[in-house]
């Protein structure tokens, strides 16, 4: 066409501002939409002295799907990154899956100095679409390289991901975890990782909460059990000990959402011996673990895991010596089994004076529940001598407690 023509001599012509003929080769792309004939003009330019006619000519042709494939290999060794990123786009949308093991030279070459490029390289061989190919061809190249390519495995949503679980590198281990739980691809030997080791960043986050949660998915016996053998580890933060714990403890819970993104997975509660077995065979290292959070968390989970008696929670619940937290855990599972004792419980754990009030204002929350004239007594004693603290929680407790209201227009007067 007569319009394809002009503007082909303005996006060539060495006079011509830059602005005017990127113009023109942007407006020769509208028209090949239309006519493919002459898409063709703009192969020259894509060796133009001006890098701006040569970003713009790669990247209409690209996005026009025109078979260049040796004008954008030849583009993939221009002087300009921006030109090259085209280039490997240009690439992927045509398809040019010899182009795959060059691309995998650029993630090489690039990919770990710039961010843009390796987007440009990865994407570009996902839009290829060989997973296979890729894959094979990029467990000999460097470690920038596997990274790009376990990020186009997983755009294509391949199983292949899957074999770079076990890479040497830790980033490409990451990436690929990032890869299969997300996909919910090997997540049964994503969850197998939790047996270790942890060199490196695979102690950290984005590996370490993936590999948990992975157990969890799973959901058989043999993933609890890895979650117990996991929580006795002291070569990781405690934190995630105490997350392996739990899971462990919430198993017979139904799984509404997954615990990495919040999604809606909404499985069903698992069988609570399975658990029960599994904590208790780690037991013993739980107990002794040198991490106190860890062994905390360990002995609260260890109430509901075994058979307590009345009498063990009664001398437990008001002794200073056993955390708060474990002693608080130990009244809650005391009073929902020895209901009929909940009154002499509830003594037990207000007997103690110390600082901590967590397990005293509990006990009022109960015992308000079975006499509420004794709760309403304690905990107006408590507000006169308790810590600021304390006593504003017992404020705060009376409003809540039939003829509590009584009791607080005193403190009023």
């Amino acid at each position: 066409p007569e319009a394809a023509s002009a503007l082909s001599d303005l996006a060539r012509s060495p006079t011509a501002r830059t602005v005017q003929r990127v113009h023109a080769a942007w407006a020769i792309g509208m028209i090949a939409r239309r006519d493919a004939s002459v898409a063709s003009l703009l192969v020259p330019l894509m060796s133009d002295a001006d890098v701006q006619l040569r970003i713009q000519s790669v990247r209409t042709l690209g996005d026009l799907r025109f078979a260049a494939p040796e004008a954008y290999m030849t583009a993939l060794e221009d002087a300009d990154a921006r030109v090259r990123y085209e280039a490997c786009l240009a690439l992927g949308k045509i398809g040019h899956r010899a182009a795959i093991g060059r691309l995998l030279e650029v993630l090489d070459a690039e990919g770990d100095r710039d961010v843009a490029m390796r987007h440009g390289a990865s994407y570009g061989l996902a839009m290829m679409g060989d997973a296979d190919r890729i894959a094979d061809d990029a467990t000999s190249r460097g470690v920038a390289a596997r990274v790009g390519a376990v990020v186009a495995l997983r755009r294509l949503e391949s199983d292949r991901v899957i074999g770079f679980l076990s890479d040497a590198s830790d980033r490409v281990v990451i990436e690929a975890a990032r890869a299969c739980y997300d996909q919910y691809r090997g997540l049964e030997d994503l969850a197998a990782l939790l047996e270790g080791p942890f060199p490196g960043a695979l102690g950290t986050e984005p590996f370490l909460r993936r590999v948990i949660e992975a157990n969890v998915l799973v959901g058989t016996s043999e993933a609890c059990e890895r979650l117990a053998r996991f929580a006795t580890r002291s070569d990781v933060d405690g934190s995630w000990n105490q997350l392996a714990l739990s899971r462990i403890d919430g198993w017979d819970e139904p799984l509404k959402r997954e615990g990495v993104w919040g999604n809606w997975v909404d499985l069903d509660a698992r069988d609570p011996e399975v658990a029960r077995q599994a904590f208790l065979a780690s037991a013993p290292a739980l107990m002794t673990h040198p991490n106190e959070a860890v062994r905390t968390a360990a002995e609260t989970i260890r109430i509901s895991m075994i058979d307590v008696s009345l009498a063990m929670v009664t001398r437990q619940v008001g002794d200073p010596t056993f955390d708060a937290a474990y002693r608080v855990a130990l009244l809650e599972q005391g009073a929902s089994r020895f209901e009929f004792s909940l009154e002499a419980i509830c003594d037990a754990a207000l007997a103690d004076d110390g600082d901590v009030p967590d397990v005293r204002l509990r006990a009022l929350e109960m015992l308000a529940t079975v006499s509420p004239v004794r709760a309403v007594e304690e905990t107006m004693a408590r507000v006169r001598r308790g810590s600021m603290a304390e006593r504003q929680a017992c404020v705060r407790l009376l409003a809540t407690i039939p003829g509590g209201d009584e009791a607080m227009a005193g403190l009023v007067d």
